[in-house]
């Protein structure tokens, strides 16, 4: 590290059992963050700003001016482009010594463990539990650190889970066993988040990161840490390893990543220039109906509330070919199943 890079560093260089040695530590480590939304963005920040020297960025979603008030890495100019490269080139502006690799794929059984196997800690930032229990279950396998936070509404939970140095000290499928159904609890898109929640939360997987990059005690495996923003009132829930998880316990039956043990990790979602939409029948299944009038201009959109299916249900022709949108893929996701 040159001068003026010591420089940046220069106050935490200062603090007890950190110093030059635990600086050189940082700029050598490998972390990796999957989700670059609300949580996301909050951990790239403080990752980048402490000086870990390579991130990796999972994301393959494009920017929303409805991300703008929790994903403060970015800006309303930047709306409508891809998060991983709008995220790389915001955290480089901020501190130009590191080196940033970006995965604009969706993470899946089929490359979760190429994209982890570089780094030395994970940081599931993600929204959903079949990506939480996919990465889960890979770091696990692979041996390689996770910090792990979900969020909801206005509270939220942390773990840490140190694969690489201990793997008999239980796992979040001792807490789970089965990935629990989608729609069990709502998304943010469904049931509104403070931003600043997933921020705090976000900072402090930053936090655990850095703490693990460094050996320093953070929050043990085996503890889950929950905090409410609302009371300021937190605690730390211990639990125990399950002799019956399926992937730590005594007989475990999750021995590889096979789509088979993710089956319903099905992908929705397409891109309009992967379809001629001409040939399709479209039905915005948003609960804003003034959110259609922009395209009634140019195309024919059947608007059907999530709220009143039952009455507005169109007949459908089976000769025909439906395409139904919202804002997520949800929604539309649930229409199909209907």
């Amino acid at each position: 590290m040159d001068k003026s890079e010591l420089q940046f560093y220069s106050r935490q260089i200062q603090l007890p059992n950190f110093g030059i040695a635990g600086q050189k530590q940082l700029k050598k480590s490998n972390v990796l963050v999957i989700g670059a939304g609300g949580l996301g963005s909050s951990a790239l920040q403080y990752l980048a700003a402490a000086g870990v020297g390579n991130i990796g960025i999972c994301d393959f979603d494009k920017l929303d001016v409805s991300n703008l008030h929790r994903q403060i890495i970015y800006d309303f100019s930047q709306t409508g482009f891809p998060k991983a490269e709008l995220a790389k080139k915001n955290i480089l502006r901020l501190n130009p010594y590191l080196n940033i690799q970006i995965i604009d794929n969706k993470i899946s059984a089929a490359n979760v463990e190429e994209v982890i196997s570089e780094y030395d800690v994970v940081l599931d930032c993600t929204d959903n539990f079949n990506t939480k229990f996919l990465i889960h279950d890979a770091c696990y396998l692979n041996r390689i650190n996770l910090i792990q936070s979900s969020i909801y509404q206005f509270e939220g939970q942390l773990h840490v889970f140190k694969f690489a140095e201990e793997t008999n000290a239980g796992c979040f499928r001792c807490l789970w066993q089965t990935i629990p159904e989608e729609g069990c609890v709502g998304t943010c898109g469904e049931v509104g988040v403070l931003g600043v929640v997933p921020g705090i939360f976000g900072t402090l997987q930053a936090l655990e990161a850095i703490k693990l990059l460094l050996g320093w005690k953070g929050l043990p495996q085996g503890k889950t840490f929950i905090f409410d923003l609302l009371s300021l009132q937190s605690r730390t829930i211990g639990w125990k390893k399950s002799e019956t998880c399926p992937i730590c316990g005594k007989n475990p039956y999750i021995k590889s990543i096979k789509q088979t043990e993710y089956e319903n990790m099905q992908d929705y979602e397409i891109y309009s220039s992967a379809v001629n939409i001409d040939d399709f029948e479209l039905i915005d299944v948003r609960d804003e109906a003034t959110l259609a009038e922009k395209f009634s201009n140019d195309f024919n959109i059947h608007h059907i509330s999530l709220n009143s299916w039952g009455e507005n249900l169109p007949n459908f022709d089976a000769e025909k070919q439906y395409l139904a949108f919202c804002n997520y893929g949800i929604k539309s996701k649930n229409l199909y199943e209907e």
